[in-house]
């Protein structure tokens, strides 16, 4: 998680004095455990960058450390269109979870059709990653000419990768799910459908909740899950053979 982002984010949402901006990170963003020195050297590079601007009298003959502390600091203009370029902007390789959570985190409500979105983009490519390596998988079980240890090896290791990117496209899934949610009771609460967009940044139809019933066939109430069997009808996570 990009300690800019975060300090940017806040500054936008209640300018702040240096202590102030510390506080709210560390409240707010506890799991990526940020340090103090480097949410300050965060401040120094986007008030550098004009993102950000001192609030009132400059105290310049501190230390930097401290003068940070004891300034409030606002965003600009830049700092703010910047920042909101970056909340929309699609990516073609997967977000790290922690830059997602930040795009969620300061997400304004009309942004929300788009974040949406981003989510379901992330699925895709999440999707792709997780075909590759159960390719991958069946490859290795095929090819016998290399000594047993070493080809269970990399069927374990191939098989943590494909686990890693089926929790991942899960809890997309259920993000995105609750988002939905979100938007449908805000078209309810105005009485007309807000604005959104059809396609998703791959130009595939965005998998939304239709006619009050949940998207990705959500059964009984429970939260989505992919089907067992990937795009070529193999398991998407199995036992190693051999390693039962």
């Amino acid at each position: 998680m990009s300690a800019g982002k975060a300090v940017l984010g806040l500054v936008i949402q209640r300018p702040g004095y240096g202590y102030q901006l510390e506080q709210r990170v560390k409240e707010r963003f506890g799991s990526a455990q940020f340090v103090a020195s480097s949410i300050y050297k965060a401040l120094g590079r986007l008030e550098k960058d004009n993102l950000i601007r001192v609030v009132g009298e400059d105290e310049p003959e501190l230390a930097d450390a401290e003068r940070q502390r004891r300034i409030k600091y606002e965003a600009t203009q830049r700092g703010v269109g910047y920042f909101r370029e970056w909340l929309r902007a699609s990516s073609s390789v997967p977000l790290v979870r922690e830059e997602l959570q930040l795009r969620i985190a300061f997400c304004e409500p009309h942004e929300l059709p788009r974040l949406i979105e981003i989510i379901h983009g992330e699925e895709q490519v999440c999707l792709a990653m997780l075909n590759d390596f159960q390719r991958s998988l069946r490859e290795t079980e095929r090819f016998d000419g290399r000594r047993e240890w070493a080809r269970l090896m990399d069927m374990a290791v191939d098989n943590a990768e494909a686990g890693f990117w089926d929790a991942r496209i899960r809890w997309l899934q259920n993000v995105r799910i609750f988002l939905e949610g979100l938007r449908e009771e805000a078209e309810r609460a105005i009485g007309q459908p807000a604005l959104r967009s059809e396609r998703s940044v791959n130009g595939q139809p965005a998998l939304r909740a239709i006619n009050g019933q949940p998207a990705m066939g959500m059964i009984n109430g429970q939260p989505p899950v992919r089907s067992e069997r990937s795009t070529d009808d193999q398991p998407a996570v199995r036992p190693l053979r051999g390693m039962q």
